[in-house]
């Protein structure tokens, strides 16, 4: 058989050989031949072996010459063959070493033993003789070297002149000659060595096994490897240091003058190797400095193993030898090294000289593998260390136990004589190393070790994770090549085993997570990409490497970079512009983008890599993509906690933009030990002195709020508990600031003259206000331009638009503006034309241009300004009516063509000047909220009050020019920032007359917004309440504001407490004077609850935009951050659905003229960037399967929902519906609504579909008969306990009797909600409670990071047959407290509902109406999170609780009663949502009333507050509650003893 085999030629290189080409052959081959083959090749490596002292098998041979088994399959080769054809199941790896020992007992010309647990092979007794030959042969070579090595070092010592440096004796793995030879030839030429300065050539001067012999020519001599080679590069590297000793011969100075030796880069390297490379310090000082030459002296100082570092002393050397001063010093480095590197090997310092120290971390009980020294035998290989013979050295491994219960931990192991396999196997019994790559950076080679015995033992899953094979038995990684001979043992820190199970998960193919592991900062990393480029700043791989990285991993071909000449007007001219495209393919998936221009042709290679790779992470994003290390969240809460208590103390230092930190951190992971007083360290994350800009997104944002809260040099240390691979363990954190490097100086600005906002934004917001006003239906630009203007015309209702311009270039450039503004219009465009053309008619044409003929009976002319350059114009005169005929129209204006705004809305400029203008004749102000009242005045008031407040009681007293200092400072820092400031600032003061000026110039005072805040995106917009950030800083001093905000959420809130903190006078109507009384203030605050609501109902009454404007701004002020606009219900629908045009004309209210009063997608995309820009989400709920519109059942779309069906045993109140859940149709109306919701309220962190308050009368119409009529006629006659809602039957139910919600109903209203919500979706969904408890149906899982949530309304009664909210619901959803009463047990007392208490009314003739009135100590009061049963008090529960709404339900409540109905109760509520001050529960409230004691230490304060709240409404004369005469508010002193003698409890 083995004849018809091609044998495989032998190797010792130990790479692709025989095998690996023949592999194709041995797949058709049987078992058998497949061992067999094996066998040979096995045999032909083992021969291959035999005296070649450059085989690693070579140095594991014993006196016997046997070679361990496990040593094989470090073959890569063997190693191969053994995985892929080893049957069995199993540990791949205990497999592939019985087949192995199976190939070597099926040849003949291999032996195989067992000794000590250990599997030998050798080659046969018979070919003993030839390679006991071979052997003494490169024994004798090797004695001869060492002899002629001794006799020129003894001829030296005897020599009377001073001893010639001999070159340091090296292993071949560890010296890199042909580097050092390039070095030395590079610093003879004076400049970069080429390709024919220094070549090699190596040839083949045997077959069995192959040998190599090389030649190296320096500068046309040659010179000859010594020996012949298993492989072309050791030979090649014999020959380059043959090259170096015959140059070091030649030379006047060997070893120092001419560089012949890298001995600094010798000594450098061998310190790299064990982590010390920092500790080694060279010093160049003067010495002889009476001479008058110059001469220099070098020391090197060296660490030694506990002991004092070691200082080895050069030669001094002479100028005068050298070209210059810096060469002589260098020469001085090295020739100190030279001492060093022999020192170092001198016999009286023995082989402890460089033994390693354990790694930072690597503590905890050694495994400590003593093999003493033994004389080796006369033919027998003696093991050379690289410093010397049998040295024993200490390293770290890292071990996996097998038990998933134990931790992680480093071991320290003794290896002696570099013999590191000898102790693993006395670790692991025989083992086997699987090679495993490092994530393509260096040190490679990096290794997991199996044990292969005992013969039966369980998956090490850690072990198995990494390896992607299973691995079994105990396990450890080791790095640095250990079983390969020679190389100094590395470090295995636990960052590279953390980074190696995300590599091999698959979590690094995000862009983030593959930067911030290139940076090495697995937890303090900044979660976010940059946004720009920038070589000073980026740390890690830059985004082109990062880009090329990312698309390997995610399977895109590599990326396309193609740079470009880039020309455009606007660039200045006389350089070279350049513009990347960046392009990563995937089959049909393409991503690509261009760079920014830029005169550096790598740097818009980068801007485009970068902006792929956001593609890349909003990809990511949006399929909730998002991975973090498990332990951020602990190192985040330990931060945090420690900000908090420090800022306690003490004010925080903030980070100025463009700085430069400095720092030091480390992370470790500690773990107690059955010994007692030892810990288990293991250093996870390590920086050492970083520099990091400020806002660069390289350092965690929490990390960097630690730092400015630490002085600087002094660390501070952190210590918390966590989990660590579901093991309990402590984490600790040390940081420490070095340096601070505060950004230059800014040059005093030039004296140019800007506009803010821009000439040309400014005259095109004037034109299209005067056109809009006028109602001009068409247009004429003369002088066009690129199209600017009528850009911004086009989606604005114009019928015709025509432009003219001279220049071609620029005709060019507006025709293609318009023609994608026209695309992209969502409802539509004007016809529109530009004609190239000068509209200044020639003295000699008698014809009219062709643009006169166009532009007839155009009823608008726009002549811009361009008539300033017009060598005296003579104008046509336009036929038809162009002259104007409808410019004298009256103004015309109407709510309904807000709409038309729907593009300017979103400009900021146009905002700034449409609410600025003076002669806007009575057009709306779109800064603020329409028809804002005009202000008389405003008390200062904090409301909710702040975490954490310090004043003082100076007044500081704001003039004009400290408002324009806070205008320009907040333009300065962005439109966003100014979006935000002028909504919750600027605006609300809009309708004061201007401050009274002041004499004295501020010219010291300072605005500083201390955070950009980036442009919304649609990830950001979406972003979870869990998620945002809304806690901020403000100081305000007589010298400076200061805003600390990192988000658009937490600037308004911000801007909210500033304005809160005004006081405004107005005398006679015209003299306004504004301050800040009680400075300097110094704030810091976040919220209490993430979820802060207002519901209102705009389905049963209708509320205009203006009006619900003005609530969001009413409640912005407060930090109310949630508008929930309940849509519609059983009374209207009154929201436009695109393709459903019927539903609003037929279920809309209409006014007294007969108009249809509905929301547009305009209207409502209106309502939600006003809201966003003010802090405020808009949740919008379309409510089912019950609560449909009633007049729906004429389209088909609702049943029980006529005339005949408003009954009590239909609805709750009238009028009655229910979606028919059974129509195809009606549920696609549905989808397509909330579809449209989602995409229209972009900001809403979920989207309600209601699924409260079900009838079994409704649901019985989608019963099938006969069902229909038996439910009917038992649901409809008399009340029934099997018609009322329950989750399940009750164990007690009377047989015969049929429960229609849990045996038939439940599965109908399960069947709506799995209708309405995708899969996947984009948001979370919401529903009420009485789903869950009536009902027990749910909402179906999503793949979503964040859960639904359940909004609770109220609570199961003892007697009630509904179920209670479960900690199994808490673990489904969030939770939303909107409880009408006191969460207890039959509660009369109002809480959350603001119609509540208005009685004698259409549905209820009792004083309360359904439920009694809400107070505000209520709402202040009570605990949000409270609920009776047990399942609300578990800690699971208590997380779960998103926050609370209070509920204006709109039977009795509309636009005229509205505000006073929300507040000041909302203001009081506020305060309990972001404050959240020491609480009540339910019990604790006798008779709806507060305990005294609470009334001393809150109320009584709140109660004077609420009333400056009432106060600032009334000067603003809005209507709303009083709490108080206005006497008590004046004169508390009078009123608050009154109150005591309301309760009823003693002093006792």
């Amino acid at each position: 058989m083995a004849d018809d085999l091609e044998r495989p030629v032998g190797r010792g290189d130990g790479g692709r050989g025989a095998a690996y080409d023949a592999e194709p052959v041995l797949r058709e081959k049987t078992p058998e031949e497949k061992l067999q083959y094996m066998s040979m090749e096995l045999a032909d490596r083992m021969n291959s072996m035999e005296g070649n002292r450059n085989d690693l098998f070579y140095y594991y041979l014993d006196e016997e010459r046997y070679v361990p088994a496990s040593v094989l399959l470090l073959d890569k080769s063997l190693r191969r063959t053994a995985f892929r054809d080893a049957p069995g199941l199993g540990s791949r790896a205990r497999n592939a070493l019985c087949y192995i020992l199976a190939a070597a007992e099926a040849h003949e010309d291999l032996v195989v033993k067992r000794a000590g647990g250990r599997s030998l092979v050798r080659m046969n007794a018979k070919q003993l003789p030839k390679a006991k030959r071979g052997y003494e042969a490169a024994e004798a070579a090797a004695a001869a070297a060492s002899a002629t090595e001794a006799a020129a070092s003894a001829a030296e010592a005897a020599a009377p002149a001073a001893p010639k440096v001999a070159l340091p004796v090296m292993e071949m793995g560890q010296r890199n000659c042909k580097g050092e030879l390039g070095h030395v030839v590079s610093k003879r030429l004076g400049r970069s060595i080429a390709k024919e300065d220094v070549r090699y050539e190596a040839s083949r001067v045997g077959d069995h096994p192959p040998s190599y012999r090389a030649t190296c020519t320096v500068l046309g001599e040659s010179y000859e490897s010594r020996l012949t080679h298993g492989n072309k590069k050791a030979a090649e590297q014999d020959s380059a240091c043959v090259a170096l000793e015959a140059l070091a011969a030649s030379a006047e100075n060997p070893g120092s003058a001419d560089g012949t030796t890298d001995f600094k880069g010798q000594l450098l390297t061998l310190f790299q190797t064990l982590g010390k490379r920092d500790q080694v310090l060279f010093d160049v000082y003067r010495v002889n400095e009476d001479s008058e030459e110059k001469f220099f002296q070098a020391k090197v100082k060296v660490p030694i193993e506990g002991q004092e570092p070691f200082v080895a002393v050069g030669r001094a050397m002479s100028r005068s030898d050298f070209e210059s001063s810096e060469k002589t010093r260098r020469a001085a480095q090295q020739d100190a090294a030279r001492a060093a590197l022999e020192a170092l090997r001198a016999p009286e310092r023995g082989e402890h000289v460089l033994q390693d120290r354990p790694p930072p971390g690597a503590s905890g009980p050694a495994v400590s593998v003593e093999r003493p020294p033994e004389t080796p035998k006369p033919e027998a290989p003696v093991a050379r260390s690289a410093f010397g013979v049998n040295s024993v050295q200490e390293v770290v491994i890292l071990w996996l136990p097998q038990d998933p219960s134990e931790m992680v931990s480093f071991r320290k192991v003794q290896v002696v004589s570099d013999d590191f396999l000898a102790a693993t196997e006395e670790l692991l019994g025989e083992a086997v190393a699987h090679p495993l790559s490092w994530l393509g950076n260096r040190p490679k080679g990096l290794s997991l070790y199996e044990a292969v015995e005992p013969p039966v033992c369980s998956v090490n899953a850690r072990a198995t994770a990494l390896a992607g094979l299973e691995v079994y038995g105990e396990s450890f990684l080791m790095d640095a090549s250990a079983h390969s001979r020679g190389a100094v043992l590395a470090d295995m820190t636990l960052a590279r085993y953390e980074y190696l199970k995300a590599n091999m998960s698959g979590h690094l193919s995000g862009p983030v997570a593959d930067l911030n592991q290139m940076r090495s900062m697995l937890l303090c990393g900044h979660p976010k990409l940059p946004e720009k480029y920038s070589a000073e700043t980026w740390v890690g791989q830059n985004p082109k490497a990062l880009l090329i990285d990312v698309a390997r991993r995610r399977g895109f071909a590599p990326p396309q970079l193609e740079v470009s000449f880039y020309h455009h007007e606007d660039l200045p001219q006389g350089r070279n512009w350049f513009r990347a495209s960046a392009t990563i393919t995937k089959e049909d998936d393409q991503k690509w983008d261009y760079g920014d221009p830029s005169t550096n042709k790598m740097d818009t290679q980068q801007d485009a890599s970068l902006k792929v790779l956001h593609q890349l992470q909003s990809e990511d994003q949006e399929q909730g993509k998002r991975w973090q290390h498990p332990l951020v969240p602990t190192v985040v809460k330990a931060i945090s906690d420690h900000v908090e208590r420090t800022a306690a103390r003490k004010p925080r230092r903030s980070f100025v933009r463009g700085s430069k930190v400095v720092c030091s951190y480390s992370i470790k992971l500690m773990k107690a030990t059955a010994t007692a007083n030892v810990a288990v360290e293991m250093l996870l994350e390590k920086q050492e002195r970083l520099t990091a800009a400020v806002t660069g997104r390289i350092l965690h944002p929490m990390l960097q709020d630690l730092l400015e809260t630490l002085p600087m040099g002094e660390e501070v240390v952190l210590r918390t508990p966590c989990h660590y691979e579901q093991i309990a363990c402590d984490l600790e954190l040390r940081a420490q600031l070095l340096e601070l490097q505060l950004p230059p100086e800014p040059e005093p600005p030039k004296k140019v003259i800007k506009f803010s906002p821009p000439l040309w934004k400014q005259r095109q917001a004037f034109i299209v206000q005067a056109l809009l006003a006028r109602c001009v239906k068409s247009v004429l630009d003369l002088g066009c331009g690129d199209g600017k203007l009528l850009e911004a015309l086009l989606p604005l209702g114009f019928e015709r638009l025509v432009g003219l311009e001279l220049s071609e270039h620029r005709t060019k450039d507006a025709r293609q503006r318009l023609a994608a503004a026209a695309h992209g219009a969502a409802n539509g465009a004007a016809a529109w034309t530009v004609l190239s053309g000068d509209f200044v008619a020639p003295e000699d044409e008698g014809e009219q241009a062709p643009w006169i003929l166009e532009a007839a009976g155009i009823e608008g002319i726009v002549l811009c300004e361009v008539l300033e350059h017009l060598p005296e114009p003579s104008m046509p005169r336009l036929s038809g009516k162009q002259g104007g005929g409808r410019s004298r129209r009256p103004h015309e204006w109407s709510w309904e063509r807000w709409e038309r705004f729907d593009v300017l809305m979103r400009d900021p400029v146009f905002l700034q000047i449409w609410s600025q203008n003076e002669q806007r004749q009575g057009l709306p102000s779109l800064a603020s909220p329409p028809s804002a009242p005009k202000m008389e005045g405003k008390y200062q008031v904090l409301i909710p009050k702040p975490t954490r407040h310090a004043s003082g009681a100076d007044v500081f007293h704001l003039t004009q020019q400290i408002l324009e200092a806070l205008k320009e400072a907040a333009k300065a820092a962005g439109g966003e920032t100014w979006k935000i400031v002028n909504a919750q600032f600027f605006s609300r003061l809009s309708s004061l007359p201007s401050l009274e000026s002041s004499s004295v110039e501020r010219s010291d005072f300072r605005v500083d917004f201390l955070h950009q805040i980036d442009e919304p995106t649609a990830t950001s917009l979406r972003e979870h309440p869990r998620d945002r950030t809304e806690a901020y800083s403000l100081n305000v001093t007589q010298h400076d504001i200061l805003i600390a905000a990192r988000s658009s959420w937490a600037l308004a809130n911000a801007m909210a407490t500033l304005y809160q903190l005004v006081s405004v006078q107005v005398t006679d109507g015209a003299h306004v004077s504004m301050s800040i009384p009680g400075c300097p203030h110094y704030i810091e605050d976040q919220p209490g609850f993430v979820h802060r609501g207002v519901l209102l109902d705009v389905s049963r009454q209708w509320y205009s935009v203006p009006w619900i404007k003005f609530l969001i701004a009413a409640l912005s002020e407060f930090k109310i951050n949630v508008l929930h606009l309940h849509l519609t219900d059983t009374a209207s629908w009154p929201v436009e659905i695109e393709g459903y045009p019927e539903m609003t004309q037929a279920l809309s209210y209409r006014d007294i003229n007969g108009n249809p009063l509905t929301y547009s997608r305009s209207d409502i995309r209106e309502m939600v960037e006003f809201a966003r820009v003010r802090g405020v989400s808009i949740l919008p709920e379309i409510d089912g399967p019950m609560h449909a519109p009633a007049l729906a059942a004429a389209l088909n779309l609702t049943v029980a929902a006529t005339v005949n069906f408003s009954l009590p045993q239909f609805a709750y109140e009238p009028p009655p519906g229910t979606w028919n859940i059974s129509s195809l149709r009606a549920m696609q109306f549905v989808r397509t609504a909330l579809e449209q919701a989602e995409e229209d309220f972009f900001t809403a962190p979920f989207l309600h579909v209601g699924g409260d308050e079900p009838t079994a009368a409704s649901l019985c119409v989608l019963l099938d008969e006969p069902l229909r009529e038996f439910c009917w006629e038992q649901c409809t006659s008399t009340s029934v306990k099997g018609c009322g809602a329950v989750p399940k039957k009750p164990k007690e139910a009377k047989s015969g009797v049929t429960w229609w919600f849990p045996e038939y109903l439940n599965a109908k209203v399960q069947d709506y909600f799995d209708s309405v919500t995708p899969s996947p979706a984009k948001i979370p969904r919401a529903i009420w409670s009485g789903a869950v408890t009536d009902m027990g149906v749910e909402v179906p899982p999503t793949d979503l990071k964040h859960k639904s949530a359940l909004q609770l309304w109220t609570f199961p009664s003892s007697s009630s047959t509904s179920q209670s909210i479960s900690e199994a619901d808490c673990q489904k959803y969030d939770l939303i407290q909107s409880a009408a009463t006191y969460p207890q047990d039959g509660s009369t007392y109002g809480w959350l509902y603001m119609d509540c208490g208005s009685g004698a009314n259409w549905i209820d003739m009792g004083p309360n109406y359904w439920c009694p009135r809400a107070s505000w100590a209520a709402l202040y009061s009570l605990n949000a999170t409270q609920g009776y049963g047990d399942g609300l008090t578990t800690s699971r529960c208590q997380e779960a609780f998103l926050g609370a709404e209070m509920a204006l339900w709109s039977e009795v409540g509309g636009m005229g009663n509205g505000m006073a109905l929300v507040f000041p109760r909302a203001a009081a509520f506020a305060e309990r949502m972001w404050s959240n001050p020491p609480a009540l529960t339910a019990e604790q409230m006798t008779g709806g009333q507060p305990p005294e004691s609470y009334w001393q230490s809150h109320l009584r304060d709140a109660m004077a507050r609420l009333n400056q709240v009432v106060a600032n409404f009334e000067l603003l004369h809005l209507g709303v509650s009083h709490l108080q005469p206005e006497f008590c508010r004046v004169h508390p002193e009078y009123c608050n003893t009154y109150t005591k003698g309301f309760y009823e409890e003693s002093e006792a």
